[in-house]
């Protein structure tokens, strides 16, 4: 991994967004649930895609028409907002949700039977990896392959595709906050986890395109390969590496008896506080957003490359975040002038210090 250090003279403006323009959805239900049950967290059906906020006619150049009506043409400016539809289940509803069929795709050159999301979450809790193994292909030539010969490549149903193709929605089933799957990646529920989305709730959780937040989702790109390395391969643009640092806030040691801290964070989610392992790790859409926050940066030609010199006893505070295959390093962030920026330091801060 490339690191640069660097001083911060000047950035663009950036805002944060996070649970915010809450609804809720209802929808006509095709099938009876006990709604009288209580709803858990867990399981639950997570839904992603892509919404765009801005002003209908921002962008675009208009006229009026012979009969004296409006016509807008032209770009439309884009602003572009993650959207996430929660689903919460009752202990009815779990064990129908389990029992839940996932066929095999036919992508990767080889068939498998198909399972039951029962099956495939035994198989990612069972510390006997094999299990998962063969739940998997051994490799992804096979679809690689397609790529460059199948012109029907960018209709494929599988999410592997996000990169050319026009994937419009990702679908999470979480059976806890450690263990999930995503829908139409190596296993397809043909729609059947639609009888669960009946009625649910809608928040904007980040700012950014949906390719970008997949990109830089540590949940979606773990799933990609289950963490195993016969399923990596090198992407077209880069993605959260999941070994490496992506976002860390430190304060050099200074006078004796004075403060001084380095909290790093991983791109699996993983704390590391003065070289301790913590044991929550950092929420998954917080750490993504942020990182969506730092694309908004022209890192590469808007700061200096200059080190901040070592003077004794004197502290420095850095920020650090992963932004576009660059790990870069910004000293004394809360001298730089855009008010934006250190609204920005102040938020890495407050969730870096928040976890425990």
């Amino acid at each position: 991994m490339l690191i640069k250090i660097i001083i911060a003279p000047f950035l663009i403006n950036v805002f944060f967004v996070l649970n915010i323009n809450s609804t809720y959805l209802k929808k006509p239900s095709s099938q009876t649930f006990d709604h009288k049950m209580e709803l858990n967290n867990y399981p639950r059906i997570e839904i992603y895609s892509e919404v765009n906020k801005s002003e209908q006619n921002a962008g675009n150049d208009k006229w009026v028409s012979s009969d004296n009506k409006v016509i807008h043409g032209g770009k439309r400016d884009y602003n572009l907002y993650i959207k996430r539809q929660t689903y919460l289940m009752n202990e009815k509803q779990k064990a129908m949700l389990l029992n839940t069929s996932l066929n095999w795709l036919p992508y990767f050159g080889i068939k498998k039977d198909n399972i039951t999301l029962k099956q495939y979450f035994d198989a990612i809790t069972n510390t006997n990896r094999s299990i998962l193994y063969k739940l998997l292909p051994e490799n992804l030539n096979f679809l690689l392959l397609q790529k460059e010969i199948d012109k029907n490549y960018l209709y494929y149903n599988t999410m592997h595709v996000y990169e050319n193709a026009s994937v419009h929605n990702m679908v999470v089933v979480w059976l806890d906050e450690n263990t999930w799957f995503i829908d139409n990646l190596y296993y397809s529920s043909n729609d059947a986890l639609k009888e669960y989305t009946k009625e649910g709730k809608e928040d904007i959780i980040a700012k950014g395109s949906f390719k970008d937040f997949l990109n830089l989702s540590s949940i979606f790109q773990y799933k990609l390969t289950e963490g195993f390395s016969n399923l990596k391969y090198r992407r077209q643009t880069p993605t959260i590496p999941l070994e490496e640092i992506v976002l860390g806030i430190s304060l050099s040691p200074g006078m004796p008896n004075t403060i001084s801290y380095d909290i790093k964070v991983m791109g699996d989610r993983t704390v590391i506080s003065s070289n301790i392992k913590l044991k929550n790790k950092i929420d998954t859409h917080k750490l993504t957003t942020l990182l969506l926050k730092a694309k908004s940066f022209d890192w590469q030609s808007k700061y200096a490359n200059d080190l901040t010199p070592f003077a004794h006893d004197k502290q420095i505070l850095t920020i650090s975040v992963w932004v576009n295959g660059i790990l870069y390093r910004v000293s004394n962030p809360y001298q730089d002038k855009d008010s934006s920026f250190i609204e920005f330091v102040k938020m890495v801060e407050q969730e870096l210090f928040s976890i425990k």
